[in-house]
């Protein structure tokens, strides 16, 4: 299921780093990820109110959440070096998340889109045959996107139909303090709003998830989401 891959109060760090840019705006050559890319998370728990406030010139502390024990590493690679390369034949770039959780994305001169996930350990393979668009390029302060997306998900015998739309909203900037003190100024908060209807047999569901991504513009992935 997609809430297996949402992750929330992680911090993020890349090992990988951009150039400082005057003004913050996400771009291809510096935000999207490439083959060779390493992107490592932890999970922190929180024990208050975490920031969501949007605008201009903000400031979010997070130095009230804790370290938890989760860990992950995402290598970004070619499709055709993963298991399913013949069922992804749409994307171009692949993320191996842990050891063998895969994810799908599809490039190009003005968007990243979702293309599928397999987890061989379910089994789970969603197959997207409407993309959603993950990030437009270039997007900054203000922007705002909303797109529909069509997937199907086979879990061992059982078959789903997913029907949603991904919308996503660059709602904030400002200052950024990490649980480790760090500062980060010059961020783009980015508000993510996924919708899905998924029915399989006679059972809907439905699921609405809302999660913010904060970006530095000195690293290339969010630093904290």
């Amino acid at each position: 299921m997609l809430m297996k891959k949402l992750y929330i109060s992680i911090l993020f760090t890349s090992i990988f780093s951009v150039s400082v840019q005057a003004q913050l705006t996400l771009t291809k050559s510096a935000n999207e990820p490439v083959i060779g890319d390493v992107n490592m998370m932890a999970n922190y728990d929180s024990v208050s109110v975490i920031p969501k406030n949007t605008g201009a010139g903000m400031s979010w502390n997070f130095m009230t959440l804790t370290p938890g024990t989760f860990t992950e590493t995402t290598t970004y690679t070619t499709v055709a070096s993963t298991p399913s390369a013949s069922t992804f034949s749409a994307a171009t770039i692949a993320a191996v998340r842990g050891t063998s959780n895969y994810e799908y994305f599809r490039t190009s001169t003005s968007m990243l889109e979702y293309v599928g996930s397999q987890d061989p350990s379910g089994p789970e393979t969603i197959v997207f045959s409407n993309y959603g668009t993950f990030l437009n390029w270039p997007t900054a302060f203000g922007n705002s996107n909303t797109d529909a997306f069509i997937a199907t998900q086979t879990t061992g015998t059982t078959t789903g139909n997913w029907n949603g739309t991904i919308s996503y909203t660059a709602s904030g900037s400002g200052t950024v303090t990490l649980p480790n003190g760090n500062v980060h100024t010059n961020c783009l908060q980015i508000k993510k709003v996924i919708s899905i209807s998924i029915t399989s047999g006679t059972s809907t569901s439905q699921f609405s998830i809302v999660g913010y991504d904060y970006y530095s513009s000195s690293t290339k992935f969010p630093i904290l989401r």
